[in-house]
């Protein structure tokens, strides 16, 4: 949204907000991959419990 502002020369361009858009996205994408690696751990260990 913040190029196309800049682009265009509409609207109020900030290069904080692009900034601050992407480290928010990057510790987004950080928190889910987390979580997801813990689900997989805890599937994986229920698979070896029901096998033993």
């Amino acid at each position: 949204m913040e190029c196309i502002q800049l682009i265009t020369k509409t609207g109020c361009f900030d290069v904080d907000d692009i900034f601050l858009n992407t480290i928010g996205g990057i510790l987004g994408y950080l928190v889910y991959a987390l979580m997801q690696r813990k689900r997989d751990r805890d599937a994986d260990a229920r698979r070896l419990k029901e096998r033993s």
